[in-house]
C-alpha cells in the first residue's frame, strides 16, 4: 500500500530494523542502483520473503513510464539482473506507451506534467496474501487515428 498503510501516513508501526541511532548520514543511504528502460513516476515497492528464483528473497518492484515492470533483489548488490521483467504495452506490434505529446486536448496541447512516456505512472498495489501486484498500464495506437487503451493487470510477484 502506498505510504505503508490505508491512511497513507507513512508510519510502519511494525518497523524493527530502522532506528534513530542507525539512520544517519554516516551509516544510511543508497546501497546500489539498477538500470531501467525509462523514468519512474510510480513509487517502487518492497515485498519481503517472496518465493522467487528458487529461494526466499526480499524484492523491489519497479514500474516505468515505458509500461515495464521489474522485480529486483532488494538486498544483494551482486544480483544485477532482475528476477523478472515484463512490458505491459497492449499489443506492442500496433501500440506504444502514451506520450505527453499525445495529450493534445490537455493544456492547449502543451502538456508538460510528464517529459515523454506516460505508460505506468500510478503506484501499483500488492495483495501479499494472493502474491499479486495490480497495476494500470496505458497505451495508444502507433499509426492512424489515436486509440487510447488502459488495462488493469494482475501480476504474480514470483514470476511476473
Amino acid at each position: 500500500m502506498n505510504h505503508n498503510d490505508l491512511k497513507r501516513t507513512g508510519w510502519n508501526s511494525n518497523e524493527t530494523v530502522l532506528t534513530v541511532e542507525n539512520v544517519s548520514s554516516g551509516n544510511f543511504g543508497e546501497i546500489f542502483s539498477r538500470d531501467v528502460d525509462d523514468q519512474i513516476y510510480a513509487q517502487p515497492l518492497v515485498l519481503s520473503n517472496v518465493s522467487i528464483a528458487g529461494g526466499t528473497h526480499n524484492i523491489v518492484l519497479v514500474a516505468t513510464v515505458n509500461n515495464t515492470l521489474y522485480a529486483f533483489d532488494a538486498d544483494d548488490a551482486s544480483v544485477i539482473s532482475p528476477y523478472w521483467q515484463v512490458n505491459l504495452t497492449y499489443d506492442s506490434a500496433n501500440y506504444r506507451p502514451i506520450k505527453n505529446s499525445d495529450m493534445t486536448g490537455a493544456c492547449g496541447g502543451n502538456y508538460k506534467d510528464f517529459s515523454g512516456n506516460m505508460g505506468i505512472v500510478g503506484t501499483p498495489v500488492i495483495d501479499s496474501s494472493a502474491n499479486t501486484l495490480y497495476v494500470v498500464s496505458r497505451s495508444v495506437t502507433k499509426t492512424g487515428a489515436p486509440v487510447f487503451v488502459q488495462y488493469l493487470h494482475a501480476i504474480d510477484v514470483s514470476t511476473g
